[in-house]
């Protein structure tokens, strides 16, 4: 439970910068306007994927202490073994093929989907985020260098040819694919994060059907209390 208001909330915050990047973009992206909401965005990126104690990184501590427990009690896994060694392109393909029983009807269906939550959010706060962030830090760089008004795209044509020696067309050129590669990379690390949210309430689901109520509410209160979320 802790592990789901933590991941949650970090999934909202990526959901929300999805909007903000395309803002960010417009006509042309070498900008020197745009540089501020640009290094605002890389802030609210890292604070997602980092944050010791609010960020991914805390989910899927989350996430591992359960399976940890799991085994030491004792608990079935069937746990991935491929997974692990995978390249991470292959692991995010992977991720979303699998398929599993929904809900679980077993306690072993239910930590396989912990399994695949802890994985999801592993493969976007250390692949995806960062490739993410470093795409927008460039794009900020980029756009501090960029005259106050740079030509837009629409454009182009002459007056591209009188601006070369100022390197404005190669510029925007350059942000344009730094652009494309920020989307790409938040897009997937957003699928990423809600495929774990998905993982995680069905496997609380299931998992709180072995357990007597009394100590599901116990634990759902103890959560609000330990899973600060921001």
């Amino acid at each position: 439970m802790c592990a789901a208001r933590t991941i949650r909330a970090q999934r909202d915050r990526l959901l929300r910068c999805q909007p903000l990047l395309k803002d960010a973009s417009g006509d042309a992206v070498a900008d020197y306007a745009r540089a501020p909401r640009l290094e605002k965005l890389v802030s609210d990126l890292v604070h997602a994927s980092d944050s010791d104690s609010l960020g991914l990184e805390a989910g899927s501590r989350y996430l591992a202490t359960c399976l940890e427990l799991a085994a030491q009690s004792g608990a079935r896994l069937d746990l991935n073994d491929a997974l692990p060694v995978m390249p991470d392109e292959q692991v995010y393909h992977a991720l979303l093929a699998q398929s599993f029983p929904a809900p679980p009807a077993t306690q072993t269906e239910a930590f396989s989907r912990i399994e695949a939550a802890y994985h999801a959010v592993k493969l976007s706060q250390e692949h995806h985020l960062p490739l993410c962030i470093h795409a927008i830090d460039h794009l900020a760089r980029i756009a501090r260098l960029a005259p106050h008004h740079a030509p837009r795209r629409h454009r182009r044509g002459r007056k591209a040819a009188h601006s070369d020696a100022t390197g404005e067309p190669q510029m925007e050129e350059e942000a344009v694919g730094s652009m494309d590669e920020a989307r790409t990379h938040l897009d997937r690390a957003c699928t990423l994060a809600s495929l774990a949210v998905e993982h995680i309430d069905h496997a609380v689901t299931a998992i709180s059907a072995f357990i007597d109520p009394k100590e599901v509410a116990g634990i759902a209160k103890m959560a609000k209390k330990v899973a600060i979320v921001n």
